[in-house]
């Protein structure tokens, strides 16, 4: 379905589609490649799409704070609701928590964000509410962090193994930009035989390319045209 056509859609008719299987990707195909990373929806994208497509928001504001006290570090706690004017002219509000942490040790935040820490989780609070809203099946960009620490189960890094939301927006771009993926994956001399080997940094490199092509920036090699569609079978 288009925006074009789910405009022209009676209130019932919306209400069937918001609550079908096919709402999530119909959302996600309205987002623009800059409101998005490494396939992940950022806040401010989910918020264009949300007033397109569930009406005007009214109200959008922490309601509570809990700043990192002393030298920075520690958790920092926000809850954010926002308020749409529905469709059917109905109000409706949506609300949830997030927080970021960091002991020195561990932590849920990039370091270069440390000092941003009640922005951040003010951010994230808002991206998971906006989630709500448009019932989004994925996290915001917003929530993951390239270079998470935890202390339970070893360190994370952006060596870890690529994610099944990267594999996802891969195929999408080689879909539409008419690329063979495994091609494309193998194409500075690799060997792999599964692109789930890769890793999160390697899949970023590969994305950001297909970003380029999409640019129209840079030219995709010959020699990796032509989409396979089972290729992952």
């Amino acid at each position: 379905m288009t925006f074009e056509e789910f405009a022209e859609l009676d209130n019932e008719q919306k209400r069937a589609f918001y609550l079908s299987l096919e709402w999530h990707p119909f959302v996600i195909s309205l987002l623009d490649e800059t409101e998005l990373n490494e396939g992940y929806p950022k806040a401010d994208g989910l918020r264009r799409v949300g007033e397109l497509l569930l009406g005007d928001i009214i109200d959008s504001k922490p309601t509570e704070v809990f700043p990192v006290n002393g030298n920075g570090l520690g958790r920092a706690t926000v809850s954010y609701s926002i308020t749409f004017r529905w469709w059917d002219g109905s109000e409706r509000t949506y609300a949830d928590v997030a927080d970021v942490f960091n002991d020195g040790q561990s932590g849920n935040i990039d370091d270069n964000f440390i000092v941003f820490a009640l922005a951040t989780a003010s951010t994230r609070a808002e991206g998971r509410a906006l989630r709500k809203a448009l019932k989004l099946k994925v996290c915001t960009a917003e929530e993951i962090s390239d270079k998470i620490k935890v202390k339970v189960g070893g360190n994370v890094s952006v060596d870890d193994l690529i994610t099944e939301n990267q594999i996802k927006f891969m195929n999408t771009k080689c879909k539409r930009l008419n690329v063979d993926v495994m091609r494309l994956v193998n194409s500075n001399g690799e060997r792999y035989d599964r692109i789930e080997k890769l890793t999160k940094k390697q899949a970023s490199t590969i994305i950001e390319m297909l970003n380029s092509a999409s640019r129209q920036e840079s030219e995709i090699p010959q020699e990796v045209l032509g989409y396979q569609e089972n290729w992952r079978s």
